[in-house]
């Protein structure tokens, strides 16, 4: 009889706990979108449009869904919102996409590379990709990759520069004789190609040549002057088009 009298109060103790903690997952999941609320807001004060459609791409890997974001003093919506939403990423991000499958698709990812920086777009190709040392004539196997990029980047709009980087090992020959002609002409051999063979418009193009002067890394090892001895094309971001490049001291860059 103690024990029937004793049962109810058991039953009814735990003031309320009874949803076996339920309520953690509905505040776990509020915690969770104010995080990312406020996530978006940092994003929105950021200027920057390729970081910002980055962070939107980011939320529909994470969450599979679209994300209904704004980007500032523009109104435009990315994202229908909704599990079906389509996210629009900048132009910028799908050619760093695309980019990147056609260099893993080629097998050259120790060649080839993608990444931004404050001035733009930049793919980096290895000289050995496209010249044969201490020569500034492309390689043939060097057309394939150029006319896919062609394709891919003229599809983009803005100003495109092109640069040339050696090692620190000096050359001198007949026809090249510094690494700054070395540098150059590599360049100018890029930029032929891509508006000459793949037809792309002359007036979007600039060249530079730094010889050793803008290494990746110290030109300490052998393979570290390989890293250094490359050609990189900057899809230039807005800010920059029309601008002159200038060399890490202010001056004018040699061109």
């Amino acid at each position: 009889m103690l024990a029937r009298m004793r049962g109810p109060r058991e039953r009814s103790s735990g003031h309320g706990g009874g949803a076996g903690g339920r309520w953690l997952v509905s505040y776990a999941d509020f915690v969770t979108l104010m995080f990312g609320f406020f996530l978006i807001l940092w994003a929105s004060a950021n200027q920057d449009p390729v970081k910002f459609s980055e962070l939107a791409l980011a939320f529909r890997r994470a969450f599979n869904t679209g994300s209904m974001v704004g980007m500032q003093g523009t109104g435009e919506i990315i994202g229908t919102g909704g599990r079906m939403g389509e996210l629009q990423i900048s132009p910028t991000l799908r050619i760093s996409e695309t980019a990147g499958e056609i260099i893993e698709q080629m097998g050259l990812t120790d060649e080839a590379s993608v990444g931004m920086r404050r001035d733009g777009l930049v793919i980096t190709l290895s000289g050995s990709l496209l010249f044969e040392s201490g020569k500034a004539d492309l390689r043939p196997e060097s057309a394939e990759v150029l006319s896919r990029l062609a394709n891919l980047l003229d599809s983009a709009e803005g100003k495109i520069r092109i640069e040339g980087h050696s090692d620190n090992i000096p050359i001198a020959t007949a026809g090249i004789p510094s690494n700054w002609e070395l540098s150059a002409y590599r360049a100018s051999a890029v930029l032929r190609y891509l508006t000459e063979t793949a037809g792309m418009p002359s007036a979007r193009f600039e060249t530079a040549g730094y010889a050793e002067y803008r290494p990746l890394v110290p030109n300490d090892t052998r393979e570290n002057r390989a890293r250094n001895r490359r050609v990189e094309i900057i899809l230039m971001s807005a800010r920059d088009n029309g601008g002159v490049p200038v060399s890490q001291d202010g001056a004018p860059a040699h061109s």
